[in-house]
């Protein structure tokens, strides 16, 4: 995952379908703490919360 850049002009595509670490089933919900990381709640079968962080390359 990327980080955009601040013209707010940036689109991404983030994950794909699925139920296993990474992939999403049906998110319901998604936040941003203070540094940064990605959370995401899912509904239905999936019942589960991912945290995302970026990665520095």
């Amino acid at each position: 995952m990327g980080r955009p850049s601040n013209d707010r002009r940036s689109r991404a595509v983030l994950g794909r379908p699925g139920r296993w670490a990474g992939p999403f089933h049906v998110v319901h919900d998604i936040g941003i703490d203070s540094a940064g990381n990605l959370y995401t709640t899912e509904v239905n079968t999936g019942q589960r919360v991912q945290k995302l962080r970026w990665l520095d390359s």
